[in-house]
């Protein structure tokens, strides 16, 4: 079986036909995928999980061995949470982490300032962009929703920060309104990434990839990353169907488990998954089987996780 190391390797032992000509030319596939990890933050949300911080400083080693490409952790939850943040990116700047520290806040400039205090030079900002729960929720109509989060990744942007937009609940949106809302935060707020969410994971595979492809038609200077969430089993499709048929290029894996929902599939499942399609990144060959040391609860050990965003071209920063 010589010169089919597409497919079997000492490695992995995968089927040929995922190399099929049939099946490859329906791909849209990214020039690499890169791994943006929010096991430090997605984890808090399980039920009775709850890390120390030296167990969070322990995850994100094992995870920049594994090579992930950015890791994210919440600094705005507390001053703990503050402190960790900190202390991993003076671990970066230390040269001990070669994964990108990338705070996540909410859309408000006082949580951008707490990131800004941390020593970070990047920030996720996050927000619902569903219109309807902005306004029964937060009492925002569509034009207030756009302006306020324009408004911060703006804010970001002059404090020197790079900005990655996620705007979650992405597929109950409209898409009229979700195109006039992505291009206001890319080409008036400055911001860098754009990633979307299925926030409840009920999307198709195929819905991810029309989803991914359709941001992409709007903004295609910008990189595009897609959050899944698992409630029914399709977050691993998503992921595959964002990279594979949307061409999105930050993937980010998660713990599995239970938070107010179900959270993305695991960082284990995620080179296997996307090994057929030749974008590994920096995960190839990597795949862990043990659970990433962590934190326990009653015994347990906390599963080793991830949730991924595919970015679809290189990352600018």
């Amino acid at each position: 079986m010589s010169g089919n190391d597409q497919w079997l390797s000492d490695g992995w032992w995968l089927s040929p036909y995922n190399h099929a000509e049939e099946v490859r030319e329906q791909f849209t596939l990214p020039p690499r995928v890169y791994i943006h990890d929010v096991t430090l933050r997605e984890a808090m949300q399980s039920p009775r999980v709850c890390l120390r911080p030296e167990e969070k400083i322990r995850i994100a080693k094992a995870l920049d061995k594994l090579g992930v490409y950015s890791i994210e952790n919440g600094a705005y939850m507390s001053e703990v949470e503050k402190e960790v943040t900190a202390e991993l990116v003076r671990m970066q700047r230390r040269g001990e982490l070669k994964a990108k520290v990338t705070p996540l806040v909410h859309a408000s400039e006082r949580d951008v300032d707490i990131a800004l205090e941390t020593g970070a030079d990047r920030v996720l900002i996050s927000q619902s962009i569903n219109p309807w729960i902005a306004r029964a929720v937060y009492g925002t109509d569509e034009d207030e929703l756009v302006r306020r989060l324009t408004r911060v990744v703006s804010y970001a942007k002059k404090n020197g920060l790079f900005v990655i937009a996620q705007v979650y609940d992405t597929y109950r949106a409209p898409l009229e309104f979700l195109e006039r809302a992505l291009k206001s935060l890319v080409y008036e707020g400055g911001a860098d990434h754009i990633a979307i969410s299925d926030t409840r994971g009920f999307a198709l595979p195929w819905t991810v990839g029309f989803m991914v492809r359709k941001v992409k038609s709007w903004i295609p200077a910008t990189p595009i990353e897609h959050h899944g969430h698992n409630d029914y089993g399709l977050a691993t499709a998503m992921m595959a169907a964002a990279v594979v048929g949307g061409g999105a290029d930050p993937c980010p894996p998660e713990p599995r488990g239970g938070g107010h929902h179900r959270h993305p599939p695991r960082i284990q499942q995620r080179p296997g998954t996307l090994l057929p399609a030749g974008r590994t990144g920096d995960l190839a060959g990597k795949t862990p089987t043990p659970a990433i040391p962590g934190g326990r609860h009653r015994g347990r050990r906390l599963p080793g996780g991830g949730a991924v965003h595919p970015r679809v071209s290189p990352p600018s920063a």
